[in-house]
């Protein structure tokens, strides 16, 4: 059976980008988001087996949801999501845009697995 997985890299204090962000940027200090994949020499194993190893949406493959805290918060707040995995950054960035917005109603998240790395802590969680 496919799933509906979403994946987001996020700051310890929940934001998906840094302050003064203008398009499809990661704003001032953003960059450390995404540290994990870029230099971490185990980056590219790790969003292999995070993102894709899964994924096609053909052929009972799963369905993977990236982008911004816009699209992944319709896809949650519309019941679509299955699988959600939040890559942490170990910084604070203060201000920026919020993965979690603000929810209509409460979604359950249950943490199914961890993966500690140099730049990141992996959480996966099932939704609902």
């Amino acid at each position: 059976m496919s799933l509906v997985e979403a994946s987001i890299s996020m700051s310890t204090d929940g934001f998906i980008t840094g302050p003064d962000e203008h398009g499809a940027g990661l704003g001032r200090g953003g960059e450390v988001l995404h540290y994990w994949f870029t230099k971490d020499p185990a980056g590219p194993e790790l969003l292999d087996d995070a993102l894709f190893a899964t994924a096609g949406a053909a052929g009972g493959k799963n369905v993977h949801i990236m982008g911004g805290a816009s699209v992944i918060q319709q896809a949650l707040q519309a019941g679509l999501v299955d699988s959600l995995q939040i890559h942490l950054a170990p910084i604070l960035l203060g201000a920026g845009t919020r993965l979690s917005g603000k929810p209509t109603t409460p979604i359950g998240l249950e943490r199914t697995g961890i993966i500690e790395s140099q730049h990141a802590t992996h959480l996966r969680f099932r939704v609902g």
